[in-house]
């Protein structure tokens, strides 16, 4: 649990000492993904429509999260000062990964099919094999050469940090999101408060690749 903690809390503490370089270089694609998550909350929106706009919501997401984890693991001089002004192969392996990595986790869905307890079980693999698995996405924005088996590989020591970080600290998260969002007044604000959670998820995962990936590094 002390890394777990230490993940999260040096996450945290990236994004505060690198805010203003972060304000920059995330305002385009944060603005965009504002919008676009504004667009999806408009009353009676046609249903392809609004699937076209989830799907084109991957674009900043991708943009966010790649120059979030650079920045934290290579330092402020990694992007652009306005960020990264293109979608490359880069980003697309990055979404490619996001598009596999719920392949992989699909047939757990079986689970839910057990009396009482399987939603929960479910909830608990999900968490387990993406946090298992996620180290790719840092690995993929700094160029470094890490796969699902290498991930999986590298996480056996820290699989609770794993859990905590990429499943339980996302969700208590979304939580709080949703309780915003429904608070009157707060409709509209759960657009923004959508983007900045992604921001508070991704750096504790750049912690976490630290973490773990410095002390193998070093040997």
């Amino acid at each position: 649990m002390q890394n777990s903690i230490k993940a999260i809390s040096d996450g945290l503490t990236y994004l505060k000492y690198y805010q203003v370089i972060l304000i920059k270089a995330l305002l385009i694609p944060f603005l965009l993904l504002i919008v676009l998550i504004s667009l999806a909350l408009l009353p009676n929106i046609d249903s392809k429509i609004e699937y076209a706009i989830y799907f084109l919501q991957w674009i900043p997401f991708t943009l966010i999260a790649i120059t979030t984890h650079k920045v934290i693991l290579e330092g402020p001089n990694a992007v652009p000062t306005w960020g990264i002004n293109r979608f490359g192969a880069r980003e697309l392996k990055f979404v490619g990964y996001q598009i596999l990595i719920v392949f992989v986790a699909l047939p757990v869905a079986v689970l839910v099919l057990i009396p009482h307890i399987g939603i929960y079980l479910w909830v608990f693999a999900i968490m387990y094999i993406i946090g298992r698995l996620s180290l790719v996405f840092p690995s993929i924005a700094i160029g470094a050469d890490l796969g699902f088996v290498e991930s999986w590989s590298a996480t056996k020591n820290h699989q609770l940090m794993m859990i905590v970080v990429v499943g339980m600290f996302p969700l208590i998260l979304g939580f709080l999101e949703d309780f915003l969002a429904s608070l009157p007044g707060f409709y509209w604000v759960s657009a923004v408060i959508s983007a900045l959670t992604i921001v508070l998820v991704i750096a504790p995962l750049s912690a976490a690749y630290k973490i773990v990936m410095e002390p193998k590094l070093a040997r």
